[in-house]
């Protein structure tokens, strides 16, 4: 029985792992989001500069451990990087409410609209981290559940 369980397992995995559209080297899907005063946002409001998004909720223990250090980068980096914080779960008061929490000073806030931008990066879990170049090519996905200094090794290599 448990090797029917792990052969249909890996079967549905390997299955979703080659259906997946989001791919290293491939441009980026347009996303679909609103700023937190009801602005639309796209990816071609950051031209050229580099784009680090990251899909987040309110209440993500991972979430909470990188945004800080992902606004300090995006602080540093002003004039050549956007970093975008891309929320579907969570209403704007919540939003609003942890960026007063934790004093962010150089990360973009969005909403997505309803979870257009989720469905189309493919999110199964937050956070997850894309690098994407200026020309909107994904550079890299990074899963935001490992420690802060791999992510930040993984990182350097683009900024």
């Amino acid at each position: 029985m448990r090797r029917i369980f792990l052969f249909v397992f890996l079967l549905i995995f390997w299955g979703c792992e080659q259906d997946s559209e989001i791919k290293i080297g491939e441009i980026a899907p347009e996303i679909s989001a609103k700023t937190l005063d009801k602005k639309a946002v796209r990816l071609a409001d950051f031209a050229g500069k580099k784009r680090i998004l990251i899909f987040w909720q309110y209440g993500c223990a991972g979430c909470l451990e990188i945004m800080p250090n992902l606004d300090k980068i995006a602080e540093q980096n002003r004039a050549n990087l956007a970093v975008i914080a891309l929320n579907s779960f969570n209403i704007e008061e919540d939003i609003v409410k942890f960026m007063n929490e934790h004093e962010f000073h150089a990360m973009q806030f969005v909403k997505d609209d309803l979870t257009i931008s989720f469905d189309r990066y493919e999110i199964a879990f937050v956070p997850l981290i894309f690098v994407l170049d200026a020309e909107n090519r994904i550079l890299d996905m990074i899963s935001g559940d490992m420690p802060w200094e791999t992510i930040l090794s993984r990182l350097s290599r683009f900024l």
